[in-house]
């Protein structure tokens, strides 16, 4: 929440800020509006897509624009008309000024601009003013596969979310690769046929960076055996994921090879995990479980002003956060999400003003509710999906939490 409202303090500002410094800000606000209004992702990439392609095209002298206008972004603009209308007209202004006077600026650009080519009148297009205003959009500006923060376009998926989580421990370049991959999918129905080859390309000069990349050993006098023995051990590991992306590559370049995105994020995927073998709701089950656990014991150490049993229960879900924000929250139906993100942006500001006894009743009252939903939650996925409650489970995972965020700190 904090980087939410140093953001927005920047918008509100308006210096010459950077629009990619923005994506906490930009994603929160689409994310929420998704939660509210059923809104998918592919809204968000179309409509990112279409004012990139304006932009561009408006650039061009007025003839070519006119066609390209007519031929390329009316009937995007047409399909996805009637729900930027709706959008903008139901996002109250209160929570969502930026976002909702973009929709507006962009809506109005758009049917401007072809009234003006059906009546035979492009040469009147502002083009100028209309390319100022997207460049002022705030919440809109193309961000290309920024769009829409890379998890919100991997809902459900949990084979790639969570494969992405490991990457990181691992390589970027694999989750910048995979990042790429999971924006394709959305923005590639849409793109022309120049886009599409340029991304490919694109796609595939990032696969085969990674595979060239040589390893550079550290040179240091007082280099120690088990520093050896941990770098032989990340050579080897990045020699295995090397080898798995050059089969990827291989199949990608093959002659009159048909690979899809969707095979490209399996391929990756598999990887670091048994995507056959997973079972996502049971591992939701077992977040919610805990999740579910955690606030009961906060709420507890609270009302009995335990502080040392806080603590515990604070440095436990500040350990599982992580995991929680890139992977659990995705699991959840939008609106019990917003409820899940409520819960980790309170544990954030109890720990953060831990030792300081800031527990109003409101905190406590919104924890309460937060409890009761996810309670509800966690008994219609187990119950509609026979998934029994396996504490062992549970509590090894938690084990394996406080281990790996230990590692983290050495």
């Amino acid at each position: 929440m904090k980087n939410f409202y140093r953001q927005l303090k920047i918008i509100q500002d308006r210096n010459n800020f950077d629009h990619s410094s923005l994506t906490d800000y930009i994603h929160r606000q689409k994310n929420e509006v998704s939660a509210h209004l059923s809104i998918t992702p592919d809204f968000w990439v179309a409509m990112d897509y279409a004012i990139h392609l304006t932009s561009a095209i408006l650039k061009k002298p007025k003839a070519e624009a006119e066609k390209d206008i007519a031929e390329v972004i009316k009937p995007l603009f047409e399909h996805y008309n009637r729900k930027i209308e709706l959008v903008y007209r139901k996002i109250p202004e209160k929570e969502y000024f930026f976002l909702k006077k973009d929709m507006k600026s962009f809506h109005h650009i758009i049917c401007h601009s072809i009234n003006l080519i059906d009546k035979g009148l492009s040469h009147f297009l502002p083009s100028y003013l209309f390319i100022e205003s997207i460049q002022n959009m705030v919440v809109l500006f193309p961000l290309h596969e920024k769009t829409c923060d890379t998890c919100s376009l991997a809902i459900g998926n949990y084979s790639f979310l969570l494969s992405r989580y490991i990457s990181q421990a691992f390589s970027k370049d694999i989750r910048e690769i995979m990042d790429l991959i999971i924006w394709m999918k959305f923005v590639i129905p849409h793109a022309t046929q120049e886009d599409r080859t340029y991304l490919k390309n694109k796609m595939v000069s990032k696969i085969e960076t990674f595979v060239k990349e040589s390893h550079e050993f550290k040179e240091d006098p007082n280099y120690s055996t088990r520093e050896l023995i941990i770098e032989l051990r990340e050579v080897i590991t990045l020699s295995y994921l090397k080898e798995k992306m050059t089969n990827l590559l291989d199949r990608i370049k093959t002659p009159g090879a048909k690979v899809t995105l969707a095979e490209c994020i399996e391929h990756i995927s598999s990887i670091f995990l048994d995507t056959k073998n997973l079972v996502p709701l049971k591992h939701t089950v077992r977040d919610l479980m805990i999740t579910t656990n955690l606030i009961s014991n906060i709420l507890s150490s609270i009302k009995e002003k335990n502080e040392k049993e806080l603590y515990s229960q604070l440095y436990t879900a500040k350990t599982l956060l992580p995991f929680f924000k890139e992977v659990t929250r995705y699991m959840l139906e939008p609106k019990t999400e917003l409820e899940f993100l409520k819960f980790i942006e309170i544990v954030e500001f109890l720990e953060e003003s831990h030792p300081s006894k800031i527990f109003s009743n409101e905190i406590t009252a919104i924890l309460g509710d937060v409890l009761k939903s996810l309670e509800t939650e966690k008994e219609l996925i187990a119950s509609s999906d026979g998934v029994t409650y396996d504490v062992d489970a549970m509590n090894l995972f938690i084990a394996k939490m406080k281990q790996i965020y230990v590692r983290s700190k050495e």
